[in-house]
């Protein structure tokens, strides 16, 4: 587990073989955009709070991808925007 910040690039939601919906989203940081899967339990709380453009507080697990072992794979946990007052 670990905490991120970034900035919502794109989403796109998918619905699975069973039926439920989830997600894969891009977040970009300062070095560079990552690519997120949200499965159906996180999208579920998240999703809709989910706006592109907008900065969030990223909580983050992460596993090697099941088709390429030498590629790591970022799952989404959590999420809370970020919300900079002057």
């Amino acid at each position: 587990q670990g905490i991120a910040v970034g900035k919502l690039m794109k989403v796109k939601q998918i619905t699975t073989k069973k039926g439920d919906n989830m997600a894969f989203a891009v977040f970009s940081d300062t070095s560079g955009e990552k690519d997120f899967t949200i499965f159906p339990q996180v999208w579920e709380k998240v999703g809709e709070k989910l706006k592109i453009g907008e900065i969030y507080l990223l909580q983050v697990r992460t596993q090697s991808d099941r088709f390429n072992p030498n590629k790591i794979q970022f799952l989404l946990s959590n999420a809370r925007q970020v919300n900079f007052k002057d």
